[in-house]
């Protein structure tokens, strides 16, 4: 998922039914807009329209791509963390540990 309302009303349907497994959101790193192109293709995922016009303006800059992967991810992983609606994450790096780190580096932790 690409946007976290769809992840917070899924927690709470699961509260609301009483199912109290722990729940670990994935967030993916996306680090081309053919990447995220894709994605949308083959999931149906809901992509926010600024997310795809970031990237769909920045898609000959790989600095560029690979910074707004990384802040993207960031802002996703501190809402959900800061709403306190899972244990963990879990994170989707497609073998670009230069992200991870980054992306790591500036979570709190918890």
């Amino acid at each position: 998922f690409f946007n976290n309302e769809h992840y917070f009303r899924f927690y709470e349907l699961l509260r609301k039914k009483n199912i109290q497994v722990p729940v670990i959101p994935g967030i993916f790193l996306i680090s081309s807009y053919k990447q995220l192109q894709r994605i949308e293709e083959l999931s149906g995922s809901d992509i926010p329209k600024k997310l795809a016009e970031d990237l769909s303006r920045h898609q000959d800059d790989p600095d560029a791509l690979r910074q707004i992967g990384v802040e993207y991810a960031l802002s996703q992983s501190r809402s959900i963390l800061e709403e306190g609606v899972a244990q963990g994450l879990h994170f989707y790096i497609m073998n670009r540990q230069d992200m991870i780190k980054e992306l790591a580096d500036s979570l709190p932790s918890f």
